[in-house]
């Protein structure tokens, strides 16, 4: 007879959520649900993983871990999206630099993987290797973060989230963010002030939590102001120059040039803004155009890009020091810390 999935486990091998998933015939996911009792787990099927968990003998990392008090001196950063190209994004690899210089000021190395949500699970820091912390980006709607959340907590280790903008931080979790929804407002009473009454926020159509809140921030800014001015929002499919400009001439040769143009980030609004400027228009004469983050690319423009930038420690060196200080003492201080943002000045508007 030849061997089920289930029989290939070994004594010497731990069993992983992998494991029981298989055995269960069953997703991870459904594993950490379990694990988690969350709701959305039918009794039939809840019985079945526990049976699995009973008979294969799986320990939780965080169990696990306590059997062993050696530190592995690493770090996981895990980037999930959607996308494919993510880890080719300028702020991503930002993060990563700091991250990296700063983990090694502190004698500890970084173990990197990028994928997307259907991959995770079967990345080697859930599946392989330990490591004493994880950085987690993690995007898509609030239900997607909140899974992958919770899959990765079933490691046992403590977690810091970048930018996931997500309320579930419960257990050994802190959110580390940009104050996105702040700049916007400032954003928007810049705009305002300056004569825009109909502004065009443009953005990917994929779900990142950062456009979501600068998007929502900018709303609410224009909302607080009772000024009256239009906000729309326009949807590319990414954020490459390619289909953010294609949109753009859409928009425009469709409805016409709004007052402002506001872009997700500093990439989209010079991509929107060439193609402003290929199509006729002056910037800022007939449109003002701002950015979001203070990339190198908003001064390498033309007109220099209006943006907003963080105020002191860079979000990767921060997102390191909080995680130190929580394996030094062994408790987060915060369940969130924030990093203010400052309007930037440019030639775009």
């Amino acid at each position: 007879m030849p061997p089920s999935r289930s029989d290939h486990h070994t004594p010497s091998k731990r069993v992983t959520l992998k494991d029981v998933a298989e055995a269960a015939d069953v997703s991870v996911m459904t594993v950490s649900n379990v694990l988690h009792n969350k709701a959305n787990v039918s009794p039939q099927t809840r019985k079945k993983v526990k049976k699995e968990i009973a008979r294969l003998g799986y320990v939780p990392a965080q169990a696990a871990r306590s059997l062993r008090a050696s530190k592995q001196w690493s770090i996981g950063f895990l980037i999930v999206d959607q996308t494919k190209t993510y880890m080719a994004d300028y702020t991503v690899a930002e993060w990563t630099a700091s991250i990296s210089a700063r983990l090694n000021s502190y004698g500890y190395s970084l173990l990197l993987h990028a994928g997307t949500p259907e991959d995770i699970a079967e990345t080697t820091i859930l599946q392989r290797f330990s490591v004493d912390g994880i950085i987690l980006h993690v995007s898509g709607d609030e239900t997607k973060r909140r899974q992958i959340i919770n899959l990765v907590k079933t490691l046992g280790v403590p977690i810091v989230l970048v930018q996931a903008s997500t309320d579930d931080v419960s257990g050994d979790c802190v959110h580390v963010q940009q104050a996105d929804f702040d700049g916007a407002r400032q954003i928007a009473d810049h705009l305002a002030a300056r004569g825009a009454r109909e502004i065009l926020v443009v953005i990917t159509q994929a779900r990142w939590a950062a456009f979501e809140e600068r998007y929502n921030g900018l709303k609410h800014g224009v909302k607080s102001l009772r000024s009256g001015i239009k906000v729309s929002v326009l949807r590319t499919a990414s954020e490459s120059p390619h289909d953010v400009q294609h949109a753009v001439e859409r928009h425009i040769l469709k409805s016409g040039l709004p007052d402002a143009i506001a872009g997700g980030n500093d990439a989209v609004a010079a991509a929107a803004m060439k193609k402003v400027r290929d199509l006729g228009h002056s910037v800022p004469k007939d449109v003002l155009v701002t950015g979001f983050n203070g990339v190198p690319i908003a001064e390498l423009t033309s007109p220099t890009l209006t943006t907003v930038v963080a105020s002191g420690q860079p979000l990767g060196e921060v997102a390191v020091e909080t995680l130190i200080n929580r394996l030094e003492t062994g408790r987060f201080e915060h369940d969130d810390v924030t990093i203010p943002m400052t309007l930037r000045m440019g030639h775009s508007t």
